[in-house]
């Protein structure tokens, strides 16, 4: 059953990944956040249903409830393979910070490591998104044990509601996020890092609220807010990757961004384990965890969005000085070369 369980782990890690990849081909920077969104949203499908997993396991048993979602998966296997194209890879649209060179059709691990330490936009998301998942692993681990130790709720119960908490909230959320963070980068591309520190600070108080209600209810309704809000930030943090990368790098670079969230975002669970050691119950030591965590996350996103905004903007100086270079160099001799020059250096900007 172990090695079962790391062979699953296996082949789920090289999915998103190479679909970041594909839908980054498929399309362009300006609606690359509401794809990946669209993309992001499986993971509230697969969670409300796996939040109802316990009905069926009462009904069935949890042997079959893995078989049946195998088998479900299965059913996808020839649908992919007929009808998924590899579509030509886009290299136009790649953010001007980007510190790949263009001229190379594929890298090493070892290449693409250093790249990424190259990056202080990359390093930088893949900060932010270690803190947030790190947040929010906490409170997918032990919410349902606050649930039941605070307000004697039965799993059955917190399944069902939970479910579609996240259904309800958690979907529509990253779908709204993505569709904002395409909306507010024709500004600028800075605005998928705001994006996600605004959604962040709103949701901080809205998870605080999810702990601290007198009754299960209200933390539910709380907790669907927080959903809401929180949720929006896993298309627009992979466009952002996406975007600062070249295509040859493109897959290298998502696996690591994820494999790094994950393996920090899966200490979480742990500290706010430690901190029952400190605290006087579970409430306490969420409240430590998880709107800090949310609120770290905001601080980390918005200084993203700063840094990628500065470069972006001291890149576009350096192109303008260098086109008027240019432009003085070729005035008194080819003016007609001046106006073609214009024209491309406007067509680039667009």
């Amino acid at each position: 059953l172990y090695l079962a369980g790391m062979g699953l782990g296996v082949g789920e890690a090289t999915c998103s990944p190479v679909a970041f990849s594909l839908l980054s081909d498929y399309f362009p920077r300006q609606h690359r956040a509401f794809a990946l969104s669209i993309y992001s949203s499986g993971v509230y499908w697969g969670g409300s249903f796996s939040y109802l997993c316990g009905a069926i396991n009462e009904a069935l048993c949890w042997r079959w409830t893995f078989r049946m979602f195998g088998i479900i998966g299965l059913a996808f296997v020839p649908v992919v393979f007929f009808f998924l194209k590899n579509p030509k890879r886009r290299a136009d649209d790649v953010s001007a910070t980007s510190t790949v060179a263009k001229d190379k059709s594929s890298y090493t691990l070892k290449e693409t490591a250093e790249l990424i330490v190259k990056s202080p936009v990359l390093l930088l998301v893949i900060t932010a998104a270690s803190v947030r998942n790190l947040a929010g692993y906490s409170l997918g681990s032990w919410l349902p044990t606050f649930f039941s130790l605070q307000y004697g709720v039965s799993s059955e119960d917190y399944g069902v509601k939970v479910a579609l908490v996240v259904l309800f909230g958690g979907l529509p959320g990253s779908i709204i996020g993505g569709f904002l963070a395409d909306k507010l980068s024709k500004k600028g591309a800075h605005w998928k890092a705001y994006v996600i520190a605004i959604s962040q600070v709103l949701a901080a108080p809205a998870i605080a609220g999810t702990l601290l209600m007198p009754t299960a209810n209200a933390s539910y309704g709380m907790l669907f807010l927080a959903y809401l809000t929180a949720e929006t930030w896993l298309g627009c943090a992979a466009a952002m990757v996406q975007d600062v990368t070249f295509p040859a790098i493109r897959c290298q670079a998502s696996a690591v961004y994820i494999a790094i969230s994950t393996i920090v975002g899966c200490s979480g669970p742990v500290i706010v384990a430690a901190l029952l050691d400190e605290c006087p119950d579970y409430r306490s030591a969420l409240l430590l965890t998880v709107p800090i965590g949310y609120l770290a996350s905001a601080v980390l996103f918005a200084l993203t969005g700063f840094v990628l905004q500065y470069k972006t903007a001291k890149t576009r100086s350096e192109d303008d000085t260098a086109v008027l270079t240019r432009h003085d160099a070729l005035s008194d001799n080819q003016p007609e070369a001046v106006e073609t020059d214009i024209d491309e250096s406007f067509q680039k900007r667009a």
